[in-house]
């Protein structure tokens, strides 16, 4: 294994934003939340969930908890996802995704322009 450092504006998902975390909760429950209807990958339990309360408490504790990226892509796998789509800039996810799991399909898009190829591209994965 091996360290690769990263530049960062802040101690994201780490003990250091704990202040951050203590505030962001009060706020988060002034915001009305529904149960998902597709379940999302929690960074913090690697595991899926839909409740409404769940996604509240989740979003507050990764803020300090450390990404489980690995375990989140095999969790994908394991409920069968197909197709990795990382949307925003740049495409380190993608990458690791494709490390973590070669089987998985992925594709990247950065911008407006980039979503129709992605989506394209999706959907031909998918057959």
């Amino acid at each position: 294994r091996r360290i690769i450092p990263r530049e960062v504006s802040a101690p994201f998902h780490g003990p250091l934003m704990a202040p951050a975390r203590d505030k962001l909760g009060p706020a988060l429950a002034e915001i009305s939340f529904r149960d998902l209807q597709v379940p999302v990958i929690s960074n913090v339990s690697a595991r899926p969930y839909r409740r409404a309360e769940e996604a509240r408490e989740l979003l507050r504790e990764q803020v300090c908890a450390p990404v489980r990226w690995m375990d989140c892509v095999r969790t994908l796998a394991r409920e069968g996802v197909q197709v990795h789509l990382e949307v925003g800039p740049g495409s380190v996810l993608t990458a690791l995704a494709g490390r973590i799991d070669p089987s998985l399909e992925r594709a990247h898009v950065s911008d407006a322009e980039g979503l129709d190829p992605a989506l394209a591209r999706v959907a031909e994965a998918l057959g």
